[in-house]
């Protein structure tokens, strides 16, 4: 049987870090170790978890281990607040040097049923080093991400690259290959890891799974699997309003035209229609204040000004 260290990066969500905690605990397929990187949390994450038996300590800077449910539990607090990209950077960072054989990579605020873990493990083999589970369910309708299209400038919204779309709930077959991917349980090989380095810290948020992704298709297929079935604990509802994220999804949906972009079109005027098309949305809407924030977005990503160049507090939600 495989060694399997799950890796989870956590910011203010401990109840949920609890929630998945415990159903990681009940995998039908063992799992040895599991880290967790708290971004520096400042809702007392690791007070919570020492209360209930999951952590030793807490030293900024430093991984401690304790023995939970027969499951090692690698705990390290961060000395700031990276992000998920940065968060994921460094558990990888810490994983590749450790001696497992596949890792297990997901959000806080995610739920595995006890066989997710097991239905992944059996599509892993030669062809395929990343398996991803179905997130679907009555709260969450979950696509299987067949093509992203990186040549096309005039599929200029991040959803339009998404294309050749599987609901994960109809799909007939055991499992499809797919492009892309969130980091909420995707399952991979350790080979791939040393193959492709950890993901890149300079997203801060968002897109640093979609680059992931692109980056292991250069050495393996990714499989979705219908049958691994994972929830969300957060689900994110129809027209949310404008919030930082929305900064760091256009200035990083820019960058990644720009790094992959399979010809000059994609990488010049893909990011540009973009721009344009937000800009004049927000104007005839008469959302005028995003206008600053989209522009800036646009030459942040242009440029590679990469990072965290916002803060939450800058762009209030509306």
């Amino acid at each position: 049987m495989e060694k399997v260290c799950v890796v989870l990066v956590t910011y203010n969500r401990k109840q949920m870090l609890l929630n998945l905690l415990e159903a990681l605990a009940g995998s039908t397929y063992p799992i040895d170790s599991i880290i967790i990187v708290d971004n520096k949390s400042t809702d007392a994450t690791s007070d919570f978890l020492m209360e209930r038996g999951l952590v030793s300590e807490a030293k900024e800077g430093k991984i401690t281990q304790r023995e939970w449910k027969n499951i090692n539990i690698n705990y390290y607090l961060n000395t700031f607040n990276a992000g998920g990209s940065g968060g994921f950077a460094k558990a990888f960072s810490l994983v590749r040097e450790m001696d497992f054989d596949v890792i297990w990579a997901m959000d806080d605020d995610v739920q595995p049923e006890e066989d997710c873990l097991s239905e992944m493990m059996k599509y892993l083999d030669d062809d395929c080093w990343m398996a991803i589970p179905n997130r679907g369910d009555k709260n969450f309708t979950d696509y299987a991400i067949q093509h992203y299209n990186l040549t096309n400038p005039f599929f200029f919204h991040v959803n339009e690259c998404k294309r050749d779309m599987i609901n994960g709930e109809t799909l007939k077959v055991p499992y499809v290959s797919v492009e892309d991917m969130a980091f909420e349980g995707p399952l991979m090989r350790m080979e791939l890891i040393r193959k492709i380095g950890i993901p890149d810290e300079n997203y801060f948020i968002i897109f640093d799974d979609t680059d992931y992704a692109h980056r292991a298709l250069a050495y393996t297929k990714i499989r979705y699997i219908r049958d691994a079935h994972l929830h969300k604990q957060i689900v994110p509802k129809p027209g949310q309003k404008w919030t930082w994220k929305s900064f760091y999804s256009i200035r990083n949906s820019v960058y990644f035209d720009r790094k992959y972009g399979e010809n000059a079109f994609v990488r010049h005027l893909r990011p540009f229609f973009r721009i344009f098309d937000l800009t004049l949305r927000a104007v005839v809407k008469g959302n005028l204040y995003r206008v600053k924030w989209i522009i800036r977005a646009y030459f942040e990503g242009k440029t590679g000004c990469m990072g965290k160049t916002v803060d939450a507090s800058e762009i209030p939600v509306r």
